[in-house]
């Protein structure tokens, strides 16, 4: 799949890449030190003293202090599943970025320069994507909560797993195909997991580097990638669901079979849409950058590692 070989593409950071570290550094703000500050000991006297007598008259607020580490660990165990929001926030805001940074290089006469010195355009405007993607951090954080979910998912799989093994083994009449239904969705859930935060990414990077090649203004070019990103995605879970319950109504108390068919094949309409949608940006973009430049084209396109 084309999302798989672009994400494999864009993990690994190439620091000896000049465009890459550009995109990667540039437009921060320069670093200042920090001042410290530190309140005045009367002032943390006073301040020790109105919260011990505010706990002798309000002994309630001892509760307090038990929320917070609670609530730490109800962030904790919700993280997972609220790194899929993260993603599609993030893919967002990555074809936003892409948009505005190489704008800005085409306006400071920059962008002619950094086409000429690789092998080709793609792959001088893929570097750049792939720079302003690894820029703060966020990226290296986003794989690394992926990965640590899906052992996670893994885990609960092959509990779920043992589970049906055992029953198998111990009474093979105690399971019924709505137990074999539990892994299933397990699996599909992590499928849809895992794909979703490759192709949100890769997506919004694509979208990025897609309008980039138009000449348009910054603003209007960044409002166009969210309405696109926006409705790729609508219209992605929108078809999987239309298809889901229009099947759905054909059956009157559908057999299990036909319901774990029908939950494989909406997550696979998921799936393959935004997987299309990725490969109906993606060509269109290769020959908007590469037309006409023949060998150059050809070793960018290597360059990316897509050839």
């Amino acid at each position: 799949m084309l999302s798989s070989r672009l994400w494999r593409q864009i993990a690994r950071p190439d620091a000896r890449n000049p465009i890459f570290r550009r995109a990667s550094q540039s437009y921060k703000p320069a670093s200042s030190p920090r001042r410290t500050y530190s309140l005045p000991r009367p002032l943390l006297l006073i301040a020790g003293i109105a919260i011990i007598i505010a706990v002798a008259l309000q002994p309630q607020l001892l509760l307090l202090l038990l929320e917070v580490p609670i609530v730490m660990i109800i962030l904790v165990v919700a993280s997972p599943a609220l790194l899929p929001f993260f993603a599609l926030i993030a893919g967002m805001f990555l074809a936003v970025e892409i948009i505005h940074g190489i704008t800005r290089e085409k306006r400071q006469h920059t962008y002619e320069l950094i086409c000429s010195s690789t092998p080709g355009s793609l792959y001088a405007n893929w570097s750049f994507a792939k720079g302003v993607t690894h820029r703060g951090g966020w990226f290296a954080a986003l794989r690394w909560g992926s990965a640590q979910s899906l052992r996670l998912g893994g885990g609960v799989l092959g509990v779920a797993l043992l589970v049906i093994l055992w029953l198998l083994l111990s009474d093979q009449a105690r399971v019924r195909l709505e137990q074999l239904r539990v892994p299933l969705l397990i699996g599909l859930m992590l499928i849809l997991y895992y794909s979703h935060l490759r192709q949100t990414i890769i997506l919004g990077l694509t979208i990025g580097l897609f309008l980039s090649s138009f000449d348009l203004e910054s603003r209007d070019a960044a409002f166009i990638g969210v309405c696109l990103y926006i409705l790729a995605h609508g219209l992605s879970i929108g078809l999987a669901l239309l298809f889901y319950v229009t099947c759905g109504r054909l059956f009157y108390e559908p057999h299990t079979l036909v319901t774990m068919g029908l939950e494989i094949v909406t997550v696979g309409i998921v799936i393959l849409c935004r997987e299309a949608l990725i490969v109906a940006l993606w060509q269109p973009l290769r020959r908007r950058l590469e037309w006409g430049r023949g060998e150059a084209g050809q070793g960018s396109l290597a360059a990316v590692g897509v050839s």
